[in-house]
């Protein structure tokens, strides 16, 4: 579960704070941690050439991610049970969509004098991590094995990596095939967690997660052990989303 998140300029001024996780450690701290945060990356950056990204204490963790061209951190607070992919997903999309937000300010050349104009950013943060899904499907797609892969929501709606057309046509019949496996295993108590076509060309693995199914075509010449592992760690990952995307909404229902 997510605590709470800054966003910080590279001299280490607070912009933005948002606390989902009231505690007596963070609340009212946003610049103390600012401040700390910064010193400890300026360190590492001067004694070893990189940035942390992950700090584990306790139960917690910090996630930081890091924009080159605009110099801004994100450094979320979440579970360690959540995973440092997790976090580095949620943080990067958060900063994405404070950045596009915000993209007409130039928080290099420019000091901040006031943040209270950055949180507006509040009410878009539901926005910002619905586009994680996105970043899920694109980083399949560097996988030697997979063609293409696809969220396809239940009410139609998709996205995709990229791919031929013939390969998007492949899942036209999605939803009437779900509905299908949805009736005919329901019937027996039970419900379809992964269904697996075969084509001549193909091994389309369809895995249902939350209110989505992800789609993967495979490239049938590659073993399955090339692209089985990432599809399981997209699925954790998707999953973790809309759980949390659910939680955002004031509800748990998946």
């Amino acid at each position: 579960m997510l605590r709470s998140v800054i966003i910080i300029t590279g001299k280490g001024t607070l912009l933005f704070e948002k606390i989902w996780v009231s505690s007596t450690q963070m609340v009212g701290k946003g610049n103390m941690f600012s401040s700390l945060l910064t010193t400890v990356q300026e360190f590492s950056k001067q004694s070893t050439g990189m940035f942390v990204s992950y700090i584990e204490f306790g139960e917690s963790a910090i996630t930081i991610v890091y924009d080159e061209k605009t110099l801004l951190r994100c450094c979320l607070f979440h579970d360690v049970a959540d995973g440092s992919e997790f976090g580095k997903l949620i943080a990067n999309s958060l900063l994405r969509g404070f950045i596009e937000l915000f993209s007409d300010t130039d928080f290099v050349h420019t000091a901040v004098h006031n943040s209270s104009k950055f949180n507006s950013f509040s009410n878009k943060i539901y926005d910002a991590i619905s586009q994680s899904p996105k970043t899920v499907v694109l980083q399949l797609r560097l996988n030697r094995g997979i063609q293409n892969s696809i969220v396809v929501y239940n009410d139609g709606k998709s996205i995709s990596s990229g791919g031929t057309e013939d390969q998007l046509g492949m899942t036209a019949n999605l939803q009437a095939m779900l509905s299908f496996s949805n009736d005919l295993l329901l019937s027996k108590g039970d419900g379809p967690k992964e269904i697996i076509l075969d084509t001549n060309d193909n091994n389309v693995i369809i895995s249902r997660v939350g209110p989505a199914s992800l789609v993967c075509i495979c490239k049938k010449n590659k073993n399955k052990e090339v692209y089985q592992n990432s599809i399981y760690e997209a699925v954790i990952l998707l999953d973790k989303v809309f759980l949390l995307l659910s939680y955002l909404q004031g509800s748990f229902v998946r």
